[in-house]
């Protein structure tokens, strides 16, 4: 049924009024979305709902009347997940093995079509085949849509997914599919894969990945010729976005490789910069105890609230779906606390003085080999990102 709206012609005062209602009705739509999302939250919270987006090998079950909403184990891709667990932890294969032998053997991926590196490494990665999934551990951003990336792809066109701190998860029971030692495993080598692995290309390029094109914002590329280094764009002719004009981005290394060196030195061997530096990594060395302490009394606040909630539900007081929906968020924060206390290794002392400081430096840089130059600009860049 189709409602008539009058004319309001050119009227001020009823232009004014319709712009008042379309801010009160978009207030309205921002106010009922959020109500909604809140109480989505609480529902997970207390176990009485489960995530809407079920990963490859379960199916998201609605919720009948009177009874909550669950995940249900596809028998069929779940024997797939099993396979791919099983071959990451008992044969010598890595990931891309694993996404040929799935493809030869004519397994529909989780998108009907081909597997790939990405997809499976993905699904070895997701904590519901353990038996717990996690909701609300990412927020979207839009306050970077539309502005230029500065490294790699133009524009961005959709919202950053940006990771919220682990005690805002909220973790759901679903039936597991593995078993808890073997996902361990298998987050173990793919940790030890990501540590160790031979990401060096053929050749060496000094400025890979650090330097972008002014004219559309993506990364140049290393490029050797008869012996001769280049960085160019290869974004500016045929493979160019549409609202990017054609355009050639190309400088040898001998020309910005020397200059850039010489400007980095120059930071460095700036007695400011080296002051405050210093002065951080002293203010860090003092600071690094008073932290152990503090993980260490939120460790045993943790632990005596657990503790607590298990002599609530002996004596009845809460339910059992109660327990693990406020012992989750618990939990995840413990074994957060766990792996920091595990990696804090006690700070020497250093009566490191300032003079001293400078000539490690200032010697460092004399003595610069490739790898320390690399790395070298790979720290001031992230630094230049950040602010």
């Amino acid at each position: 049924m189709k409602i008539a709206l009058p004319d309001l012609g050119d009227d001020p005062q009823a232009k004014l009024l319709l712009d008042i209602q379309g801010v009160f009705a978009e207030y309205e739509r921002v106010v009922i979305s959020e109500r909604m999302r809140r109480g989505k939250l609480h529902r997970l919270k207390n176990g009485e709902t489960a995530p809407p987006r079920a990963p490859y090998g379960y199916r998201y079950q609605k919720a009948p009347e009177g009874r909550k909403s669950w995940w249900e184990i596809v028998e069929d891709e779940a024997l797939i997940v099993k396979q791919m667990f099983r071959w990451y932890t008992q044969q010598s294969v890595n990931i891309n093995w694993i996404a040929r032998q799935l493809n030869q053997q004519g397994v529909p991926s989780p998108d009907g079509k081909r597997w790939y590196q990405g997809t499976v490494r993905r699904l070895l990665r997701h904590s519901a085949y353990r038996g717990t999934a996690y909701y609300n551990r990412r927020r979207s951003d839009h306050s970077s849509v539309g502005q230029a990336r500065r490294q790699g792809y133009g524009r961005l066109r959709l919202p950053r997914l940006i990771p919220r701190p682990a005690k805002e998860w909220i973790g759901v029971s679903v039936p597991p599919i593995v078993s808890e030692e073997r996902w361990q495993m298998v987050q173990t080598r793919l940790e030890m894969n990501i540590r160790y692995a031979q990401r060096n290309a053929r050749r060496f390029y000094l400025l890979r990945g650090l330097l972008v094109c002014g004219v559309c914002g993506r990364t140049l590329q290393g490029r050797t010729q008869n012996k001769r280094i280049t960085y160019f764009c290869p974004h500016g002719g045929t493979r160019r976005p549409s609202d990017v004009p054609p355009h050639r981005c190309t400088i040898a290394s001998e020309q910005i490789e020397p200059l850039l060196w010489q400007e980095l030195s120059a930071l460095l061997q700036s007695p400011l910069q080296l002051e405050e530096a210093w002065k951080t990594m002293h203010k860090q060395q003092q600071a690094s105890p008073s932290q152990l302490s503090h993980w260490q009394q939120r460790q045993a606040l943790l632990q005596k609230q657990c503790q607590r909630l298990l002599d609530a539900y002996q004596i009845d007081a809460i339910s059992l779906d109660d327990l693990v929906a406020r012992q989750n968020p618990i939990d995840i924060e413990l074994k957060e606390l766990e792996k920091k206390l595990t990696q804090a290794t006690p700070v020497e002392t250093r009566t490191l003085d300032l003079d001293t400081f400078t000539r490690h430096i200032q010697r460092a840089l004399s003595s610069a080999d490739p790898q320390l130059k690399t790395g070298s600009y790979s720290f001031v860049n992230r630094a230049h990102r950040r602010d």
